[in-house]
């Protein structure tokens, strides 16, 4: 190990006397989720036009006006902005932090895809259902809205994902009138907030959105699988180039610097044999013949750089005395607790505990695999 590089880039730049923050600090909030920054944008601006303007009643969501005057535009205006500034707080509140996670684990492309379909069904259900539960008042002379102003399909959609495929980290967070609360307490009782807000009216796209989500990643459905057209995909990116962030230069930099110290690292590391392997006369030419063959061997599939290490580490290693090699323990097994946690998500015992024994034991960052692998 070369001491001459620290393994923290803010450590090494304070010691070569500069004064660049960290990447941490550098890096921005909507890091790798620029769907979430450019939604959480168009909500909070179509919001500002519209109570300057006074036109919320041109983006609701009236059936009357969206097909008998052929405003179709309502069905996607009325997801795009709320009708209060309190639901515009909580719902942003609520919806950009799960927004914002999901995109990161599952990517924009897929990510994407699924607000897109989830919502749509989550609508189609809703109109559907809201003819039947809340009868329209078109007797009166001012405009009702047939649906709450807002995100209300993704909310629940997003909701799915947060109660399914977040574990809970802290089952015993808080403790009230004798029961225990995990921290994703936190977050249902947000939504449970936004929901009251006005009723029926916001529960019902709520729960066709939860239903959606779940809907589009079963895997016994086709929904998981579908995929929009590359051109959607492609103007998409083109429309949303001003929302996508490039990585700070010194979180750059320190990834090549990351980087460059494995590859000196690889470069220094002598080439050991496997456990199972013997060399008989070591300090013989028969047995250094033997040794070299083997590390060329290995020489070959490394580049030509560790080749030539692995070349000379064989060299020397014929003159030197054998060196006993001890596999290495194995890794502790991980509490039942967290097994338990995972295993309740609906994955099988066996890869939880194997994903677990490679993440070491860190429950986030194996449930996170878990969810690529799946």
């Amino acid at each position: 190990r070369n001491n001459n590089i620290s393994d923290n880039p803010e450590r090494t730049m304070m010691a070569a006397g500069g004064t660049h923050r960290s990447p941490a600090a550098t890096a921005s909030w909507f890091q790798g989720a620029p769907c979430s920054k450019a939604f959480s944008t168009i909500i909070a601006a179509l919001y500002v036009t519209a109570e300057m303007s006074k036109i919320h009643d041109v983006f609701v969501l009236d059936f009357d006006r969206a097909i008998n005057d052929a405003e179709l535009w309502r069905f996607v205006t009325c997801h795009l902005t709320f009708s209060s500034v309190g639901e515009l707080l909580f719902g942003l509140l609520l919806l950009v932090p799960l927004m914002r996670r999901f995109e990161r684990e599952m990517g924009s492309r897929k990510f994407g895809t699924f607000a897109v379909f989830s919502t749509c069904l989550a609508t189609s259900w809703e109109i559907l259902l809201s003819q039947i539960l809340l009868p329209s008042s078109s007797s009166s002379t001012t405009t009702v809205a047939d649906r709450a102003s807002g995100p209300y399909c993704l909310i629940g959609s997003t909701l799915y994902l947060f109660h399914v495929f977040t574990p809970r980290l802290h089952p015993r967070f808080v403790a009230f009138l004798g029961f225990d609360f995990s921290e994703k307490a936190l977050t249902y009782f947000l939504a449970f907030q936004l929901l009251g807000s006005q009723g029926l009216l916001t529960i019902l796209p709520t729960l066709c959105g939860f239903v959606a989500g779940y809907l589009c990643t079963s895997n016994a459905l086709p929904l998981k699988k579908l995929e929009m057209p590359d051109v959607v995909y492609r103007v998409c990116g083109r429309i949303g180039a001003p929302f996508m962030e490039r990585p700070p230069p010194v979180l750059m930099a320190g990834l090549r610097r990351r980087q460059m110290q494995m590859q000196q690292q690889n470069m220094r590391q002598p080439l050991i044999p496997p456990p199972g392997a013997h060399f008989q006369g070591m300090g013989g030419a028969g047995g250094g013949g033997r040794m070299r063959t083997w590390m060329q061997q290995q020489g070959d599939q490394a580049d030509g750089a560790g080749a030539g290490a692995g070349a000379g580490a064989g060299a020397g290693a014929a003159a030197q005395p054998p060196t006993q090699f001890q596999n290495l323990p194995p890794p502790p097994p991980p509490p039942e607790e967290v097994v338990e946690n995972l295993t309740a998500m609906g994955f099988e015992r066996e890869a939880v505990i194997r994903v677990l024994q490679q993440c070491d034991n860190n429950l986030e960052v194996a449930a996170n695999r878990l969810l690529s692998e799946g």
